[in-house]
């Protein structure tokens, strides 16, 4: 038999992921000006579209033409249209819309200098949280909520909450976790935690959740540079550590451990990754988007955090799974 040369196998697979940021600017630009938005359930042309944006005609309708190679859009007689995944997921009128996908396209000046970046190893950023402009901080917070809240409640179920009077929701972001908390246990009394330029975000999360209970409170500080008050049963950090090293995390399980009451819990939520940081992509790609946007974070692996979380003086240390399949890191202060 024959044998089959794959290697044209190869060279589409490198063409294809050479020139896919060619697609995502295109569906990325075309959120930024509101095409889809403007478009809603009606059929317009591109002088229509170019009109009301304030867009140059020509460029519009190659614009309008690509959306629709690509199917976001129909055409029909010179008239482009959503299609229903579009209306539902890209309309901003739509309960489904995915408004936080601009956080994509107000990370593509930074992802342009990928080359510098490993060049020289210094990130362009130091803090987003402190550097970033309040839309991109809100474009992000709102993504990490749309692309988590889904397992919020699978987490909540997962995590013991019966005798638990007292907690910390470490690095909050939206809210999402303590909101579902809160409804398992609407009388311990939570604490939410994260960067002053996210804590107003968090707020009117919490407030459009219309929990039955308002016993709760917000702390706008540094997770690395403050102190924690004490009496906490549990204390619940998702997506936090991964912005530190390793030593800065050790220093933060210690406050951590510290701050909790004998038989107290520090549950951690991370995007982990794997022991020859090769795999799962997103977080091995994810290590780069830290790079570039922290002094100092990266993804760490579950036995990167078992070992920070013994350094840090945790007795007991062990993992959940929630029905979703999210793995959750749990140290245990035994005494």
């Amino acid at each position: 038999m024959k044998k089959v040369d794959k290697s044209h196998f190869s060279e589409a697979h490198i063409l294809t992921v050479a020139s896919a940021f060619r697609q995502s600017k295109i569906l990325l630009t075309s959120i930024e000006l509101g095409v889809f938005s403007l478009l809603g359930s009606r059929e317009l042309t591109a002088k229509d579209v170019a009109f009301e944006l304030q867009t140059d005609e020509d460029t519009t309708e190659r614009l309008l033409n690509s959306l629709t190679a690509l199917g976001f859009t129909t055409k029909y007689r010179n008239h482009y249209k959503n299609t229903s995944d579009s209306l539902r997921f890209l309309d901003k009128i739509s309960p489904d819309y995915l408004g936080s996908l601009l956080h994509m396209n107000l990370n593509w000046e930074s992802w342009g200098k990928l080359t510098e970046v490993v060049r020289t190893g210094k990130s362009i950023y130091k803090n987003l949280y402190e550097e970033r402009s309040d839309e991109f901080i809100k474009a992000y917070v709102d993504s990490v909520h749309r692309s988590y809240n889904y397992e919020a409640e699978g987490v909540s179920k997962a995590i013991t909450l019966k005798n638990v009077k007292k907690m910390m929701d470490l690095g909050c972001g939206s809210g999402m976790y303590s909101i579902e908390f809160m409804k398992r246990n609407p009388d311990m009394e939570v604490v939410l935690m994260d960067y002053p330029k996210v804590i107003p975000i968090t707020e009117k999360y919490m407030e459009q959740a219309k929990l039955n209970t308002n016993n709760y409170r917000f702390i706008a500080g540094k997770v690395k540079d403050d102190d924690f008050e004490s009496g906490f049963d549990l204390i619940y950090a998702s997506f936090l550590f991964e912005e530190f090293t390793i030593w800065e995390n050790m220093d933060i399980m210690r406050k951590c451990f510290n701050s909790l009451n004998k038989g107290g819990r520090l549950i951690i939520h991370e995007n982990f990754i794997n022991n020859d940081r090769t795999s799962p992509v997103h977080s091995v790609v994810y290590s780069l988007n830290l790079k570039l946007h922290t002094e100092n974070g990266n993804t760490f692996s579950e036995n990167d955090y078992w070992i920070m979380l013994k350094e840090a003086g945790f007795q007991k240390v062990d993992n959940l799974v929630t029905d979703y399949g999210t793995i959750l890191i749990r140290g245990t202060k035994t005494y």
